[in-house]
């Protein structure tokens, strides 16, 4: 057979844009789509008579609501504006066929993976009619066109007639009736379920072939009859070579005739849509659900004759659903059949006694034919720490001991007796420290509690990093009002003792005089205990020890600039503000909340010496502050500060905290340049200020639910910043955790994990080693609660563990070679990058140089258009991205993504999902807890922010379609203020139908740091570089005072190499060989989850909107 010619190659990669002319609604939809199943799936090449005018009408009428007989289709071949003048009406398949081959012959020039536009415009002096009445409906078929012998006639409303039939043909009818009868579990989901009886009128001549029907139909909006040829008018012979193996392929015949080619399309199926409990197979031939069955080949086949009958067979209304319509169907024949003169007996419904040799499946594949698998993560977060090292951190410090928290609850007075009596009912605050307005639970307690002692052991700080949804915002509260309830203690009990009481004379006026006496022997309570919720300085050997460790000074809270304002206005209704003044230093403050110059005056610290030995002192009282300042403005802050020292060559800063608490630290502390590198300076010179001038250092503490991300060196910043000479000492506790012996640590670590990526196992002797060694730095640094984790015997949380349904999906076959060119190019790029820095291919992959590298082709796995050659002049890079929004002001319809948007999303099998899940979500009527609205949103997050901005586009276009009226997306991008941004957010959180109920952001924005507790679903589209960044998104909706079940969702596409690699990190698995490797770089469906049994889970049948 001669191979396919390029020009006719050119017409599979061609997309067809159709634009309405009063609405605009645009639908894009592959040229390919309009070819029958039967050919599209048997041959290789395709004529331009192949692709049918009656398919593409039909496409019309569904999606845009075409009227032939008031509106008309014009081709423009240059593009769809109203001024082109260079256009042609299609009125039927000649005009169409002409169309095509011009573009074959390049008399018309449309580039490869193009656009074919057209639009539906008004047919001049059309006269407007009136609705349909009752009785026209009821009579329709009397005035429908004549149907011929040899055509199945499907019922169907809102249909154009189609040509008249063939000569010589006989006629079968299938009607629609109504299903009454289906399972409960399917009521509610779709209105107006059918099924397809068969009427057969034959004549004795018949042949053996049995007519099937594998699905239900949900569709009703059709106008007249669509007219589909039996097998015998359809098996004409042809050319070229058929997909199957030989002895299938037949005997080649001649091609049709001419007149025949503008005939109704030979497509083997009629209902449009299938029952969401129903499974398809591909190719549109089936017997039996979910079997597949031989296509008849192009030949003669034989057959036999059955009696002649007229058969009513009714589909099962069992919850198998295999609706089965029978009927023997004739050959062809030279003259047409007369009707029977008189009905003959019914049939056994048996039809196993039919000897079948073909059947037609009635499912009307309208796009891309995909697989999916999806399975249930029951634990999304769980690891196996015995067989691979990794960066996962598992609790530290929990206090759950029974000896423990004895000791925590007799030392902040709490009765322990009343305690389990009110947590035998509920798990509620347990207390509440004096400056705070909302009480502790008791794992935060003990938190607060450890965190303090961590001090006792030599460490001025400490790292928070209880997992997401746990509440460590409000644990640091916590801590911060303790250390100013110490301070106020140790300062009034002080000030007592200082008072000289003579017996028996007056007291001093004002100052307590109900204390134990200093030295006192065997005291174990004080008046005072209840005033300041612990034990008192008088008497409590442990609270002196606390207190007298504590520095003076303002506490400083740094958070990402995302954060502040939301944290400022979290600390007023917390902390209570006459107690703390709460202010904040960032872009977009509010003006209230800014420092004073007096304020500024009274928080600076005093500084003495001369000739650079200067001396710092804060002053005592400014702990009553608490400022929220962004990573950005620490530099400002500072400048605020600033004073004139004599001897100093220039102003310093005054500004000397005593304590600092470091929100998110992993976001600023871990890198290595820019702002980061400033600001962990700024801590080294706290620090470095603070131990010349003798004192206290500030007590630092790091907060983040994913204190390590990568690699245990990214909390060596901290560790520093925390070590003190003592820990030299090897007899401390904590002489394995300084910087010397944690960079020996890493060392191991990164050992280890190199071992693993080049595809070997590690001795479990190293990884317990290692393990140990990690926990001999962090259980005397971290207190870390896991959301699984119990305390006290309950759970921590009421929503338990992430559960996540993951669906890997395959990629529509047409769109494989394109895809496979992408990841060729990248290939290319990957092996000449990894070359010029001189390290192996596989290493390359899995650095962050290699992720830069993988961007687009990750992009395509949601957009597959994108591997197409037309959107080569894109780089979806976040510095492009960037110029794009900021050029747009923000409004992505105006990027130059939005024209490609619906060539780069056809046949995107995960835009499907995320279509299926939006609309769950617009359903979804099921009460919310404490809330009159039952409205839901979703967020979804997506691992690039090129992704993001190209999804908003998609979803924008996607509300023109009845379904998704109520969908209001908002998207969250780089460009925005922190103002704008949290604008964004407040509206998201929003109750009510006016606000949007869709978020589309990138992990990098909102991953982490914000709680939308307001959501119930979220979908992140795409596996992200590391496996945190995913848990991180899911726990911005499940977490602590989320009050619905959450619906969790992950999309894969693993016949993507790039997340092939991705989804390979997670799992401590190597590149394989070089990573030159075919299978490396092979885009193929095999590689994703398969069948029942196969990991993945139940492969699932979908069909992709068109």
């Amino acid at each position: 057979m001669a191979a396919a010619s390029p020009d006719l190659k050119k017409l599979t990669t061609l997309n067809v844009s159709v634009v309405r002319w009063d609405d605009s609604k645009q639908w894009s939809k592959a040229l390919t789509d309009f070819i029958p199943e039967l050919i599209r799936h048997r041959y290789n090449e395709f004529r331009p008579d192949d692709y049918l005018w009656a398919e593409f009408e039909d496409f019309l009428m569904c999606r845009l609501k075409y009227n032939p007989r008031k509106e008309i289709v014009v081709f423009c071949p240059y593009s769809s504006d109203s001024k082109e003048k260079r256009k042609r009406e299609v009125t039927d398949q000649r005009v169409w066929i002409d169309i095509l081959n011009d573009i074959t012959k390049n008399v018309i020039v449309v580039s490869e993976y193009g656009q074919l536009c057209f639009t539906v415009l008004p047919q001049k002096n059309a006269k407007q009619t009136t609705s349909t009445s009752p009785n026209a409906v009821e009579n329709w078929q009397r005035v429908a066109p004549p149907i011929s012998d040899e055509w199945i006639h499907i019922d169907l409303p809102l249909f154009k007639g189609p040509p008249p039939p063939p000569p010589n043909s006989r006629r079968a009818v299938i009607e629609i009736q109504e299903y009454d009868d289906y399972s409960d579990e399917d009521r509610g989901a779709i209105d107006g379920l059918y099924k397809f009886v068969y009427h057969g009128e034959d004549s004795g001549d018949s042949s053996d072939e049995t007519l099937v029907s594998d699905s239900e139909s949900t569709y009703s909006g059709y106008d007249d009859p669509v007219l589909v040829p039996t097998p015998a008018s359809s098996e004409e012979g042809d050319s070229r070579s058929t997909r199957g193996t030989p002895s299938a392929r037949g005997t080649p015949s001649a091609r049709g005739t001419p007149s025949a080619r503008g005939q109704p399309l030979p497509r083997p199926t009629t209902a449009r849509g299938t029952h969401p409990n129903t499974r398809g197979t591909r190719g549109g031939v089936c017997g039996s659900r979910g079997t597949k069955t031989p296509l008849p080949s192009r030949g003669n086949t034989p057959t036999t004759k059955p009696p002649s009958s007229t058969t009513t067979t009714p589909i099962s209304s069992t919850k198998a659903r295999k609706p089965t319509i029978t009927k023997p169907l004739s050959t062809t024949r030279s003259t047409p059949t007369p009707p029977p003169a008189a009905a003959a007996a019914p049939p056994s419904p048996a039809v196993n006694s039919i000897p079948a040799a073909t059947y037609l499946n009635l499912v009307d594949l309208v796009a891309a034919d995909y697989h999916t698998a999806s399975t249930s993560d029951s634990d999304y977060g769980a690891l196996d720490l015995g067989t691979t090292v990794d960066a996962y951190v598992g609790s530290y410090n929990a206090g759950d001991s029974e000896a423990e928290w004895a000791r925590c609850l007799e030392f902040f007075r709490v009765n322990a007796g009343e305690y389990r009596k009110r947590e035998a009912l509920a798990r509620v605050p347990m207390k509440k420290l004096p400056g705070m307005v909302v009480g502790l639970f008791d794992y935060q307690l003990m938190g607060v509690f450890k965190l303090a002692g961590f001090g006792l052991m030599d460490v001025a700080g400490g790292l928070v990093c209880d997992e997401q949804g746990l509440g460590k915002t409000q644990e640091m509260y916590g801590v911060v009002a303790f250390a100013h309830a110490l301070r106020k203690c140790r300062a009034e009990v002080k000030a007592a003792w200082r008072a000289v009481v003579v017996p028996g004379g007056p007291k001093p006026k004002g100052c307590p005089s109900r204390h134990n006496a200093p030295g006192a022997v065997g005291a174990r309570a004080c008046p005072f205990d209840e005033r300041y919720g612990f034990q008192c300085y008088c008497y409590s050997e442990l609270t002196r020890e606390l207190a007298d460790r504590l520095p003076e000074g303002p506490n400083v809270v740094v958070a990402p600039a995302r954060s502040c304002a939301s944290m400022v206005r979290d600390a007023k209704t917390k902390l209570d503000t006459k107690v703390f003044k709460i202010r904040g230093f960032y872009e977009g403050g509010d003006k209230e909340d800014k420092l004073t110059p007096a304020e500024v005056k009274a928080l600076r610290a005093a500084i003495t010496g001369t000739n650079g030995d200067h001396k710092y002192q804060a002053g005592s009282g400014q702990s009553d502050y608490i400022i929220v300042v962004s990573p950005e403005f620490i530099p400002r802050l500072n400048g605020l500060f600033s004073i004139d020292v004599p001897g100093a060559k220039s102003k310093k800063s005054a500004l000397l905290p005593g304590m600092i608490l470091m929100d998110e630290f992993h976001e600023y502390a871990i890198a290595k340049e820019g702002e980061a590198s400033r600001i962990v300076a700024w801590l080294q010179h706290l620090k470095k200020c603070c131990l010349d001038s003798q004192r206290p250092t500030p007590l630092m503490y790091f907060v983040s639910g994913t204190p390590i991300g990568e690699t245990p060196a990214d909390i060596r910043p901290t560790i520093s910043l925390l070590e003190k000479e003592a820990w030299k000492d090897k007899a401390h506790s904590l002489s394995g955790a300084t910087v010397t012996s944690f960079d020996e640590l890493v060392d191991t670590f990164d050992r280890l994990t190199g071992i693993q990526a080049g595809g070997e196992a590690l001795a479990t002797s190293d990884i317990i080693d290692y393990r140990r060694r990690l926990d001999r730095v962090l259980k005397h640094t971290m207190v870390r609660r896991l959301g699984t984790d119990q305390f006290q015997g309950r759970n921590l949380t009421d929503i338990g563990p992430l559960k996540v349904n993951i669906t890997d999906h395959n990629l529509p076959f047409p769109l494989t070679d394109s895809m496979q060119a992408l990841a060729n190019s990248t290939r290319e790029l990957a092996v000449a990058a990894a070359a010029k820095q001189g390290i192996p291919l596989p290493r390359f992959l899995r650095s962050k140089a290699g992720e830069g590298l993988f961007l687009k082709l990750r992009l395509a796995s949601t957009f597959p258009g994108i591997a197409a050659p037309n959107a080569s002049d894109f780089t979806f890079t976040a510095s492009e991205v960037h110029t794009h929004l900021t050029a747009s002001k923000g409004d992505v319809t105006k990027t130059p993504y939005h024209t490609h948007i619906p060539a780069w999303s056809a046949a995107s099998p995960k835009l499907e999902t995320l279509s299926q899940t939006i609309s769950t979500m617009l359903a979804d009527k099921t009460p919310i807890p404490g809330s009159h609205s039952t409205l839901k949103k979703l967020c979804i997050f997506t691992p690039l922010e090129a992704e993001a901005v190209l999804l908003q586009s998609y979803l924008l276009l996607k509300r023109s379609h009845p379904a998704f009226r109520g969908l209001k997306p908002t998207l969250l991008h780089s460009t925005l203020t922190q103002t704008e941004r949290q604008r964004v957010l407040d509206n998201f959180l929003t109750e009510g139908h006016a606000p949007p109920n869709v978020l589309v952001a990138p992990l990098a924005l909102a991953g982490t740091g914000l709680n939308l507790q307001r959501a119930r679903y979220s979908t992140v589209t795409g596996p992200a570089w590391t496996k945190r960044e995913n848990q991180q998104a899911y726990y911005r909706i499940h977490r602590v005072g989320q009050r619905q079940e959450t619906r969790l969702a992950l999309l894969t596409a693993r016949w993507n190499p790039a997340e092939r690699v991705v989804l390979g990190g997670y799992e401590g698995r190597g590149v394989e060989g070089d990573g030159l490797g075919k299978e490396v770089w092979e885009v193929g469906n095999w590689f994703c989850c398969g069948g029942e049994g196969e990991r993945g889970g139940l492969v699932e049948r979908h069909q992709a909107a068109a």
